[in-house]
């Protein structure tokens, strides 16, 4: 989403016990032996029953066939519903900037927030130039120390994170590809960023590249794969479709067809991952233009005669993943909505969070994991679509209350 480009700010032993037996032994004297007394008529000793034979030990019984999916009939099913916590990334232009003043990481104590409502997955957004000052060179302590600080917070309370370079393609404004910025040197980000994090509990996905554009995505990505791979084969490795092409709801026909083409995604045929964990992200807001700053009413969005695209409905955000979805079917491959949203206040038209549930329920019955746009305690305060705490108003008094985009996803969160 755009809004990240904006200055924001507010991880028997046992012991054995041997027993001895003593045997006593009496001796004889030397005077006569008394006599004898008749010996006694043995009785025939009895016959000895039948020997008992010991009961043969039950076989093991098969193990326990894995939990299938009734969505999805899959016994690995990777759906949950998620957010993104926003922070590391805001003050783009602010290099290296000043933490707590221009970006910052998650706290425990927000965390703790998130962990206590059920929220399992999320969407870490980083900046390449905070990371890595010089492409191809040291990542830096500072920045990368914050980092892994974050992912030993969320590992502690067993949440995963997919971590995000949210760059749109660029190092310091200028486009991967371009002679500044070689395809090598993004290669050379996700190999230091795998290293480092690969073995960090929390640690889920790779997500390549924030809403990438003006390049050629699908070299990128295959480079970057290339270089994770050669360090870490278990993690998934998260794709962006090309940010030109939208998540739209005027498609027809033929909606994978058209996804190929109107959404500019990769084709997965033609990037080669040896681990086959690939996953493909798509990012779904549901006023007029997709851009997620709800600058409209939601009447206004209905009854707007300017531009194209569809009126805001109840389906809206349905209509615009549908294509994804016949995509992600037809080349049998799993995918991620990595950003969408809704706005909230007091004042605000209710009608928004129909659509949201609405896109929620889609997602879940298509088992389409997803990661709300946004959290994070950044953010200015009253943010309509933020939905961690500071989204309320000042002086609302409602900052002990969930927010109302997390009443809904909550009830779909896995």
């Amino acid at each position: 989403m755009h809004a990240s480009t904006s200055t924001h700010w507010a991880p028997l032993a046992a012991a054995a016990l041997l027993c001895a037996a003593v045997v006593v032994v009496s001796g004889c004297t030397s005077r006569p032996a008394p006599a004898r007394k008749p010996a006694a008529t043995k009785k025939p000793a009895a016959k000895a029953g039948p020997k008992e034979e010991a009961t043969p030990m039950a076989k093991p019984g098969p193990a326990p066939a894995p939990k299938v999916c009734e969505r999805c009939g899959s016994a690995d099913c990777e759906y949950m519903a998620g957010i993104n916590l926003a922070g590391a990334e805001f003050a783009g232009r602010e290099i290296p900037g000043i933490e707590n003043r221009h970006y910052g990481w998650p706290t425990a104590e927000r965390l703790d927030y998130w962990r206590k409502r059920g929220i399992k997955l999320i969407r870490l957004p980083i900046h390449w130039a905070r990371l890595q000052p010089k492409l191809e060179e040291r990542l830096d302590p500072k920045y990368a120390g914050g980092l892994m600080r974050s992912l030993k917070l969320m590992g502690e309370r067993d949440m995963l994170v997919i971590v995000d370079v949210h760059n749109y393609a660029k190092y310091r404004g200028k486009a991967i590809g371009s002679p500044e910025v070689p395809i090598a040197a993004f290669a050379d980000l996700w190999s230091r960023i795998a290293t480092v994090v690969k073995d960090e509990r929390a640690v889920y996905g790779y997500g390549l590249m924030n809403e990438p554009h003006k390049c050629d995505w699908p070299a990128c990505v295959q480079a970057a794969v290339d270089a994770i791979r050669k360090v870490d084969t278990k993690t998934r490795i998260y794709v962006a479709n090309d940010y030109a092409g939208w998540a739209a709801s005027y498609a027809k026909g033929d909606l994978a067809a058209w996804a190929e083409k109107g959404m500019r995604i990769p084709d997965p045929k033609a990037i080669r991952d040896p681990s086959n964990l690939l996953r493909w992200e798509l990012h779904m807001y549901m006023d007029h233009d997709a851009s997620g700053t709800y600058r409209k009413t939601y009447q206004s969005e209905i009854e707007r005669t300017d531009g194209p695209g569809a009126r805001v409905g109840p389906d809206l955000g349905v209509k615009r993943v549908a294509p994804f979805v016949a995509w992600l079917e037809k080349h049998d491959v799993r995918g991620l909505i990595g950003e969408y949203s809704v706005p909230a206040n007091p004042g605000k038209d209710g009608r928004w969070l129909v659509s949201l549930e609405n896109a929620l329920k889609y997602f879940r019955a298509n088992c389409l994991q997803s990661t709300y746009w946004a959290g994070g305690q950044y953010w200015t305060r009253g943010r309509d679509y933020v939905i961690g705490p500071n989204g309320w108003k000042p002086g609302s008094g409602d900052d002990q209350k969930n927010r109302p985009q997390l009443e809904v996803l909550l009830k779909y969160k896995d």
